[in-house]
Parts: C-alpha cells; sequence; structure tokens
C-alpha cells in the first residue's frame, strides 16, 4: 500500500494515491490490455521484463501555449505532488511497484502539433489505473487510486484489495484469443523510400555541421492496410 498527496480536485480538495498489489502467475499482459478496451492502455518490455497498463488513475499534462516551454518543469512539479508521500502497507501481499507515469513530451516546446499529432499537447502523462508487471517469474498486479481522505481508512483499504482480487480473477479466468488468421493479413503497404531517406540523413548531418540545427530525430512513415479490423493488441 502506497499513499501521496495530491490537489487533483479543482475545488482544491486533497486526495491520496493508494496502491494495493497481489501476486498473480501465469497471465498473459495481453489479457489485462483486452480488459482496458476503450480507455488507455499501454505496453512496454525490456530484457526479459514487461509491464503492461490500463485505465487512468490520473493524467498530467500541459495544454496551455504559454506553459510549453516550461513543459518538463510543469510536469516534474505535478509528478513531485502526486508521489510526494509513500509507504508499504503492513499487510499487503507483495511490495507494490513504485508508480510512475507514462506518456511523452513534444520535440520542441514551440511546435504546432499537426497530421498524426494534432490531436497531443505539448506533454501528456497517465498514472494507470491498473499494473501488470511480469517476466519469467511470478508478477504482480497494481491498483491505484486517487481517494480523498476517510474517515474509515481500513474500509477503504479492504474495498480496494477487493476490487483487486476481481481484477486478477478475470484474466485468470481469460480464454486465449483465437488466431487471427488471414483476415489480418496486410493488403498494401507504401514505406519510405531507402534513397530518400539516406540523403535525408545526409541533409541533417550537414545541417548539425554547420549550426544551423541542434537536435534532430529521424522517423520513417509506414503505411499499412488491413483486410478487416485489427485489435491494437494483437499488433502488440
Amino acid at each position: 500500500m502506497a499513499k501521496a498527496k495530491v490537489v487533483e480536485d479543482p475545488s482544491g480538495v486533497e486526495q491520496r494515491l493508494v496502491s494495493v498489489s497481489v501476486p498473480i502467475e501465469d497471465v498473459d499482459p495481453a489479457a489485462l490490455l483486452r480488459l482496458g478496451k476503450g480507455g488507455p492502455r499501454g505496453f512496454w518490455a525490456r530484457e526479459g521484463r514487461w509491464l503492461a497498463h490500463i485505465g487512468r488513475a490520473a493524467t498530467v499534462e500541459v495544454t496551455s501555449p504559454q506553459d510549453h516551454l516550461d513543459r518538463f518543469g510543469k510536469i516534474w512539479a505535478e509528478a513531485r505532488t502526486i508521489f510526494s508521500c509513500s509507504w508499504k502497507d503492513p499487510e499487503s501481499e507483495v511490495n507494490p511497484p513504485s508508480p510512475r507515469l507514462f506518456g511523452g513530451f513534444s520535440f520542441r516546446g514551440d511546435h504546432v502539433a499537426e497530421g498524426a499529432w494534432e490531436h497531443f499537447p505539448s506533454a501528456h502523462f497517465v498514472l494507470p489505473e491498473v499494473e501488470l508487471v511480469g517476466g519469467e517469474e511470478s508478477g504482480v498486479l497494481t491498483l491505484r487510486r486517487l481517494h480523498v481522505p476517510s474517515a474509515n481508512p481500513a474500509q477503504c483499504r479492504q474495498d480496494l484489495r477487493d476490487e483487486l482480487a476481481s481484477v486478477r480473477d478475470r484474466l485468470t479466468a481469460a480464454r486465449p484469443e483465437p488466431e487471427s488468421g488471414d483476415v489480418f493479413i496486410p493488403a498494401t503497404r507504401s514505406e519510405t523510400d531507402l534513397e530518400a531517406w539516406a540523403a535525408t540523413v545526409e541533409r541533417a548531418l550537414s545541417e548539425v555541421s554547420a549550426g544551423e540545427l541542434s537536435k534532430v530525430v529521424m522517423a520513417r512513415v509506414q503505411t499499412v492496410s488491413f483486410e478487416g479490423t485489427m485489435d491494437p493488441v494483437d499488433v502488440v
């Protein structure tokens, strides 16, 4: 159990971030991702460990144009407020993982988002409501929720444990999805031309050397058309 003070409510009412965790074994992260259909969800993997998350316990973002240049500082300040105080619940079966925000920043403070990025603010991060961390060994399932300090904190914690147990039951009971089959085979594909890509790299290097650019991130665009519909979980 971890708690952190945060003022999230526009009325200024103080809330606490409460986290409860339980161990869980032999669960495919795709099962959790499918439970979160229609809401925020994500998957991260590195060196045999992975983390899947769904839902939103809190959102931290920068949308005001006058704050774009200070977007890193604004997010840092909000994150510190949320994570300012935490400790372990003596009754917890496992030690809850440290809370983390998932999201990103715009490349430049004065960038005007357009195209595929037009709906993204200059900084947007989500604190997941449910996280599943796993790998070669057993995993940990965590539920996080912002709560106004309760007159009966013991009951509040028990309610969260019961809710987390329900999520664990749904995951362990989930059946594997059937194979997607030929319906998901790409029908057409358009990729960035290799010669054009190489020329862009050379141009970027030249402009950095000349001092015209200080930072460059190269990116290629790939457009794929599928026969039928594609579940984002299958893409992951």
